[in-house]
């Protein structure tokens, strides 16, 4: 029975990470809520990834 998971990946000098646990939904980037992502092209290819699998999957899940 897993209640949270950490992950992280790296492009050149970046790392980003990713928490997840169960919750409502929410997924933030940078402490801000992915609807506010800005610029909006940015927006488009992280919502590219989740509708790829099925926003259904995201459902149960709050990522930041």
């Amino acid at each position: 029975n897993m209640e949270a998971a950490q992950t992280y990946g790296r492009k050149k000098n970046a790392t980003a990470v990713a928490y997840v646990k169960r919750g409502k939904g929410m997924i933030r980037i940078n402490g801000h809520p992915l609807e506010l992502l800005e610029p909006e092209i940015l927006r488009f290819k992280v919502y590219e990834a989740i509708l790829i699998v099925g926003e259904d999957k995201f459902a149960g899940l709050d990522i930041r």
